[in-house]
């Protein structure tokens, strides 16, 4: 295991914005591992730096691998881990931005915020602010969580036209989700 190690939130949008954020700091000189609540903690987190990005364990497994690491850093938002978030001695906690934000803002303090980033969270968070939120990462989601592909999803919420393209499949997919949820549930209208 590599000396420097990212824990993220596992099966989450969110939790993988926070690690390709970490990844465009750390590259390959890190381990990128996906971690969930139901879990311990991967073996081998002995002598480590570690950042847990958009996901804190609990207090008692906190403790323990505070105790064994160099460094912890914990980057979170959910309101249920506050207090085991700022239980340890490095921690970023806030409930305004996401995980995937703070970990941009955390890694990359003098960058702007990329725009994919800024839709996970208003996704995330569910703010539904931002032109197409919905639309753009329901398009999106079918990419598989690598951050080679991130980084060309980054590229493409930038451009104009690619984002556009994200869009509209993204309408045809949520009229898609929402006609299968109606007929799901009986409450076909027309």
């Amino acid at each position: 295991m590599k000396d420097v190690v990212v824990l993220y939130h596992a099966d989450c949008w969110d939790g993988f914005g926070a690690a390709w954020a970490a990844w465009k700091r750390f590259g390959k000189k890190a381990e990128y591992i996906p971690v969930s609540y139901e879990k311990d903690s991967p073996k081998g987190l002995t002598n480590k730096e570690i950042f847990l990005v958009d996901f804190c364990y609990d207090k008692g497994l906190m403790k323990k691998i505070i105790s064994r690491n160099k460094k912890v850093v914990v980057i979170d938002h959910h309101v249920s881990r506050r207090d085991f978030v700022e239980g340890t001695k490095g921690w970023v906690y806030g409930t305004d931005n996401s995980g995937a934000v703070l970990s941009w803002k955390y890694f990359h303090p003098e960058k702007k915020i990329p725009k994919l980033l800024n839709y996970v969270e208003d996704n995330d968070l569910w703010k539904f602010k931002l032109w197409k939120s919905k639309e753009a990462i329901l398009a999106a989601d079918v990419l598989p969580y690598k951050f080679e592909i991130w980084d060309k999803l980054a590229r493409d919420f930038e451009n104009r036209r690619k984002f556009l393209e994200y869009v509209k499949k993204g309408e045809a997919d949520f009229r898609w989700e929402l006609f299968g949820t109606k007929k799901m549930t009986g409450f076909m209208f027309l």
